[in-house]
C-alpha cells in the first residue's frame, strides 16, 4: 500500500481501513510507534482482554485448573512493571 495521507493541525493521521482490517485493529487497541532510521513501524498492542485470554489459555495448557482472580491479575501486573516493562 503506497497511499499518502495528510497530517492534521493536531498531528493526527487516520490509519487506513486496509491496515486496520489487516491488523484487526479496533478502537479498544493501542498502537506503538517504533522508529527505525527514517522509517516508523506501527505495532498493534494487545488489549487487556486479549492478554487475559492468552494467559488463561496458557495456564490451561500447563494444567492449571484455577481461574485467575483479580488479585492474580494485579500481582502479574505488578511483577510486569517491577521487571521494568512498560505498557504503552
Amino acid at each position: 500500500m503506497n497511499t499518502s495521507y495528510g497530517i492534521t493541525e493536531k498531528f493526527q493521521v487516520t490509519i487506513p481501513k486496509e491496515i486496520r482490517d489487516a491488523l484487526n485493529l479496533t478502537n479498544k487497541h493501542r498502537v506503538q510507534f517504533e522508529r527505525r532510521g527514517d522509517e516508523v513501524i506501527l505495532k498493534k498492542l494487545p488489549t487487556l482482554a486479549e492478554v487475559s485470554a492468552e494467559l488463561q489459555a496458557d495456564l490451561k495448557r500447563r494444567g492449571f485448573t484455577k481461574v485467575a482472580t483479580q488479585k492474580d491479575i494485579d500481582n502479574a501486573r505488578s511483577e510486569f512493571y517491577r521487571q521494568g516493562m512498560t505498557w504503552e
